[in-house]
């Protein structure tokens, strides 16, 4: 559920949450992929005034529509931005959740990551940037972080990320086949 101010409802209750239904229900927020945005939505009470009972019972809001920012491929899930307040609100759990920002900085550290490999990996040493990214990895679980849950999940997805992004090396994760949605 949501608060009142998440989802703009202030004027339609003092307190309390609201339970987003219909396309709003259906995207998940993943900062990295983020691919569609939720439409502005009507408001009217169709001809009902506040003391007429029932009123309150519902929101003036509907008609609000998904619209799709970058092509979802099949399989693919459908990821709206929340807003770095849904998570920050929302204690321990929602901690290590990384924003946008995070996957920036993680692309700033491949680079340089890349720059010391290609300094120190020799024939004599072909396993030095395997070896330094385990260290990175390791070093990330010690103590998590925002940054930390951006970095490529494997050392496959680092040499990816070096070139499509951090955040786009999550793609494939998103994804469900056919006979996984058909379940």
């Amino acid at each position: 559920s949501w608060q009142t101010n998440e989802v703009s409802m202030e004027t339609d209750m003092v307190s309390g949450s609201a339970l987003v239904i219909g396309t709003g229900c259906m995207p998940n927020c993943n900062f990295a992929l983020i691919n569609a945005h939720e439409g502005k939505p009507e408001y009217g009470h169709a001809g009902l005034q506040r003391n007429d009972y029932g009123v309150t019972g519902f929101t003036g809001f509907h008609n609000q529509r998904m619209v799709t920012d970058r092509s979802i491929p099949a399989g693919g899930e459908i990821f709206v931005n929340y807003g770095e307040a849904w998570f920050t609100t929302r204690g321990e759990d929602m901690a290590t959740v990384p924003f946008a920002a995070n996957f920036d900085l993680v692309d700033e550290f491949l680079v340089k990551f890349k720059n010391i490999s290609l300094k120190y990996q020799t024939s004599e040493n072909p396993d030095f940037t395997k070896d330094l990214w385990s260290i990175v990895e390791a070093e990330a679980r010690v103590i998590p972080t925002r940054s930390g849950s951006a970095l490529p999940l494997t050392f496959e997805d680092m040499q990816s990320a070096q070139s499509v992004g951090a955040a786009e090396s999550r793609l494939p994760y998103s994804m469900r086949t056919v006979e996984w949605l058909n379940e």
